[in-house]
């Protein structure tokens, strides 16, 4: 037996198909010892046909079946390695290495990530902890966003007077993690020191992102003034951790509802994403860049049929004719476009403007 194999055989004995299927929200109901029925992770149905064992599962409806990792593949839209990867992260099951110097540059990259992604979590936190203050709160208010989606969505509030390095210090975090993190912008003077940056978000709402981990990998912030000296949205910047040609807002919390009915919406912006999914559709959106080819290769792993719901002004109508190219590159066949009466956008829609 390989070493990979015995990883394989460690991650479903510790990660049993039932366990799984409950994290990924299917209410089992136990017919038997050691067989339970659910209704399906792989498509849509009103009654359980999937039959579940410790080790395995089987769908009479449309005859998928598989273990964990097949299960992991499908709601997380990863590909086999992925797959074994993210669970072996999970129950801290070390994966061999063939090349020493490989595995020590891996190790050493995984800590970094984990380091900078504990920054940003504890700095959403605190964002988080901020959605009262009285900037935030009236934006909130005329936007319409209920407690509930702020706290669907995590959002916060980065108020233009916060010091962040002493919140840095407070919690022992060195200057230069804090630019790794995307959270402290450096002097556009070189020669001049450090600590005479600036913080990367002020006065602004913040929308947490989520990576294919379900993690905090970083931002976009919406500015709370309006001056044409600064961009209205403001993303953080490409790391380790943040990519925004792979990254979409809302696929963490979309991911099983567009698993299940096999359909997305791809919506302009954050608050588009929001609007949709307070009419209960499945929704994403790019940071802020164009529509790329990774962006296209993981909603196939998950969805079949796409809706493009773009602005309707010219630069709209160009996004979706080269989005609807990129989707048909990909093996999209059922593609719609969606079209906004009066120019209105999905989150005017959604509250009767």
């Amino acid at each position: 037996m390989s070493e990979l194999d015995s990883v394989l055989d460690e991650i479903k004995e510790r990660a049993p198909v039932p366990q799984m299927l409950e994290s990924m929200g299917r209410t089992l109901r136990q017919v038997g010892n050691g067989r339970w029925t659910c209704l399906c992770p792989a498509h849509e149905e009103k009654t359980p046909s999937c039959s579940v064992k410790p080790d395995r599962w089987y769908c009479f409806g449309c005859q998928k079946s598989g273990d964990v990792i097949d299960l992991v593949m499908l709601s997380r839209g990863m590909d086999f390695m992925e797959a074994v990867r993210e669970l072996a992260e999970e129950l801290r099951i070390p994966l061999p290495e063939r090349d020493p110097q490989a595995a020590a540059a891996a190790k050493e990259a995984r800590a970094v990530r984990l380091d900078l992604g504990q920054i940003i979590e504890e700095y959403a936190l605190t964002c988080r902890q901020q959605i009262t203050h009285e900037r935030a709160a009236e934006y909130v208010q005329r936007r319409g966003l209920s407690a509930d989606e702020c706290e669907l969505w995590y959002l916060g509030y980065a108020p233009a007077e916060h010091d962040l390095l002493a919140w840095a210090r407070e919690r022992g975090i060195e200057l230069m993690k804090l630019v790794a993190a995307g959270l402290w912008r450096l002097p556009d003077d070189t020669t001049r020191p450090m600590e005479q940056g600036r913080a990367r978000f002020r006065d602004r709402l913040m929308f947490p992102v989520w990576d294919a981990r379900g993690m905090i990998c970083g931002f976009s912030g919406r500015a709370l003034r309006e001056d044409k000296k600064i961009p209205k949205y403001l993303n953080s910047p490409d790391s380790q951790l943040f990519s925004k040609r792979t990254l979409l807002y809302g696929l963490d919390q979309c991911r099983a509802e567009m698993q299940r009915t096999r359909r997305v919406v791809l919506a302009e912006g954050q608050m588009d994403v929001i609007a949709f999914v307070r009419a209960g559709v499945p929704a994403v959106a790019g940071m802020g860049t164009a529509f790329t080819a990774d962006h296209a290769a993981q909603l196939r792993k998950l969805v079949d049929a796409v809706d493009l719901a773009f602005d309707a002004d010219a630069a709209g109508q160009a996004a979706t004719e080269k989005t609807m190219a990129i989707l048909l590159e990909h093996g999209f066949r059922r593609l719609r476009v969606v079209r906004f009466e009066n120019g209105k956008d999905a989150d005017e829609i959604s509250k009767g403007a």
